[in-house]
């Protein structure tokens, strides 16, 4: 059995990337689905969000009121972090429930908290999906008819983008048409029923080449780091769905070669949101090439 982890921040496109796993043949469990159901009346986190929250965060039926609840735990950091203590291990006894029991060669689990909540260990692979923010927002204020106010709350109330992109093996950047994520899906899919798929178990290869250019390769799956004047090196990934799997051991052979190298990266949101999660910042004094970014820890 293999066992994808996909997430990504509200409005980046991952239950279409969900539906579409579900369509090739993937068993696709939706564990904020289950967070929903968990706090149906009798069910275990119901009373849990009933003492904490009170009366006001339900329906005179007793169901739970989720807009209500929805803007009392984005609102307040502590809020939120105690409806998911309250919530997160019912859906992880009900996900290992479904494991135990499914018997399809390949689960999807699609949470927005996968990493925070735990289910990450239940994962062989992590998936993630990402967009600008700017496109979040108009999504949001689009496709859901969220104030702009109510939109960057929401997307305030989820952790940093950067975080998930770092720890991704399969990078799905969202900022093009429907058509374009769908067809990176479909790769990703046959490389995996194929049995090339990124598993949690890096087979990153870093070999140096002639010119002291380092080249990181999965596969057909290459990133290179190719040196500059000075300590820099710039950084471009021919597989940008892997961006993540090969820069991590791609940046730390560069740090074993180079002290404190300052890193150029295309001006993309996958190269931006990785450089930050993996722990750099991007710095304005050094002279770069038109459509990079400079980044150094």
């Amino acid at each position: 059995m293999r066992v994808i982890g996909l997430t990504g921040n509200i409005a980046t496109g991952k239950s279409l990337v969900a539906t579409r796993l579900a369509a090739l043949g993937a068993d696709h469990t939706d564990a904020d689905r289950l967070a929903h159901q968990a706090m149906e009346p009798g069910e275990p986190a119901w009373e849990g969000v009933r003492r904490r929250f009170g009366d006001s965060v339900l329906h005179s039926d007793g169901t739970v009121d989720r807009p209500a609840l929805a803007r009392v735990v984005f609102a307040d950091p502590v809020a939120l972090a105690d409806l998911e203590s309250i919530v997160h291990p019912q859906v992880l006894a009900q996900v290992d429930r479904l494991l135990e029991s499914s018997s399809a060669d390949t689960i999807v689990i699609e949470a927005i908290k996968l990493i925070e909540s735990g289910l990450l260990a239940r994962c062989q692979s992590l998936w993630v999906t990402t967009c600008r923010a700017e496109l979040q927002l108009e999504r949001l204020r689009r496709d859901r008819g969220l104030t702009t106010a109510d939109a960057v709350r929401r997307m305030n109330g989820q952790p940093d983008a950067a975080a998930k992109v770092a720890r991704a093996d399969v990078l799905l950047v969202n900022e093009g048409s429907r058509e374009d994520l769908l067809a990176v899906v479909d790769k990703e899919w046959r490389c995996l029923t194929a049995g090339a798929a990124p598993q949690s178990t890096s087979t990153v290869t870093v070999s140096e080449q002639p010119g002291r250019v380092l080249i990181a390769a999965e596969g057909e799956h290459t990133a290179a780091a190719t040196p500059l004047p000075g300590c820099d090196r710039r950084l471009d990934c021919a597989s940008p769905a892997r961006l993540p799997r090969l820069l991590r051991p791609l940046i730390a052979a560069v740090e074993s070669h180079e002290r404190s190298p300052h890193l150029h990266v295309p001006r993309q949101t996958g190269y931006l949101q990785f450089m930050r999660g993996v722990g750099f910042q991007e710095v304005s004094d050094r002279v770069r090439e038109s459509g990079y970014a400079v980044f150094r820890r």
